[in-house]
């Protein structure tokens, strides 16, 4: 295999395991997140919380999220690791030694990689439940108000 079907396997092998990795760890992030916009109410720790979510709004309820979650990490691990190869490739080939490719190229393609996953799956951070919408406002909106009465009018 060469070209553009060996990347895509690259790609969609890296996209399938950022997908499942970070899908299988969304209940520990709504728990997570839900202790962080209403410590008063979940004030039980993690398997408390989980206990109550699950008593509040089903076991669906854990996984609030689970779609843009897959979808955008499905396309981060596509760039991000398909990407990581091409470059490999690519930069290996320009006539640099194999050892100043580790030293020089290697950590140039690692560092600009994960910059551009993350910028393609930013729409997708946005469609998820706003856990940090708190942390993001403008401080005078916090005045006289809990995270969860910023949550409810947001």
């Amino acid at each position: 295999l060469t070209g553009l079907q060996l990347y895509s396997r690259y790609a969609f092998a890296g996209a399938i395991c950022c997908s499942v990795s970070h899908g299988i760890l969304t209940p520990v992030d709504v728990i997570k997140t839900r202790i962080q916009l209403d410590p008063a109410t979940y004030n039980s720790g993690l398997i408390g919380t989980f206990r109550q979510v699950i008593a509040k709004e089903g076991a669906q309820g854990l996984l609030s999220g689970l779609g843009p979650i897959v979808v955008g990490y499905f396309l981060q691990g596509a760039l991000r690791f398909g990407g990581y190869e091409f470059f490999k490739k690519k930069r290996a080939s320009v006539g640099l030694g194999m050892r100043l490719h580790q030293i020089i190229a290697l950590p140039f393609t690692l560092l600009q990689l994960p910059l551009l996953s993350s910028l393609a799956i930013l729409p997708y951070a946005h469609l998820r439940p706003p856990a940090f919408v708190w942390l993001l406002s403008p401080p005078e909106s916090h005045i006289g108000r809990s995270r969860s009465d910023f949550q409810a009018r947001h």
